[in-house]
């Protein structure tokens, strides 16, 4: 078949071609290796081994998900009367915001945006107030560790039922268990993005080797990913986040 009865072919639907491109785990080893020159396949040859690379490719993708935001989930978190702090769900890699169901109904949710605080603001704002038994309808919020905190504490009008947080967050990739799965949740969005994860996998294998150039180099390319990903994806990290790189 020539070129010209081809395109005709794929101009009038009679063939089909699969334009989405993609990594899986295995596929990234061997772009690795490449790149690495560690393509033996000669298992006592190899620099790193299967299990090593496996270690870095969740690495990258868990840091390139937290740096741009990717993906993202939503959840809600039961509340209990005077309890002010509630532990972030395991799937929670970074929290974006947080709303809660304020009007103290079982059967109807009305969720408002709390105003974000740093520990520090509410200590200038509200003097003791991580000692207050009182409780009311919640207004702000805050991070400490693993934990988001809302306040002051709900009362029995805004809490179990009547009332929840809602928590948006970016949501942690599952990690790889085999050599099939696909990056960052086989999201089709994130394909053309898995060469990423190459990049940064390359920069720790070149500190390893001590070449400091071409450690330079990867992590220059890496950047510059995640540079292109959040201007493509227009989901610039807002300060609300409580983290920042």
């Amino acid at each position: 078949m020539n070129k010209k009865t081809l395109f005709l072919l794929i101009s009038f639907g009679l063939i089909t071609v699969n334009l989405e491109a993609f990594y899986n785990r295995g596929q990234i080893e061997s772009e690795i290796r490449r790149e690495m020159n560690d393509d033996t396949s000669d298992t006592s040859l190899q620099k790193w081994t299967d299990s090593e690379l496996d270690a870095r490719i969740d690495m990258a993708q868990e840091d390139i998900v937290m740096r741009t935001r990717c993906i993202v989930s939503k959840s809600t978190i039961a509340t209990t009367c005077g309890t002010m702090e509630y532990e972030l769900p395991d799937t929670c890699l970074v929290p974006s915001r947080v709303m809660y169901d304020t009007d103290g109904s079982s059967s109807t949710r009305k969720y408002i945006q709390l105003n974000y605080k740093t520990m520090a603001e509410l200590d200038r704002d509200y003097s003791g107030w991580d000692n207050n038994t009182s409780s009311s309808t919640p207004h702000s919020y805050y991070y400490r560790a693993n934990y988001v905190g809302i306040y002051p504490a709900p009362d029995f009008k805004h809490s179990d039922i009547y009332g929840d947080i809602r928590l948006n967050y970016v949501l942690r990739p599952s990690t790889f268990t085999s050599d099939t799965d696909v990056p960052f949740n086989d999201y089709r969005h994130l394909y053309p993005y898995h060469q990423t994860i190459i990049w940064y996998v390359c920069a720790l294998c070149s500190k390893d080797e001590g070449d400091s150039t071409m450690m330079t180099f990867y992590w220059q390319k890496y950047i510059s990913d995640i540079a292109l990903m959040i201007e493509r994806l227009n989901n610039i990290p807002g300060k609300d986040g409580g983290i920042s790189r």
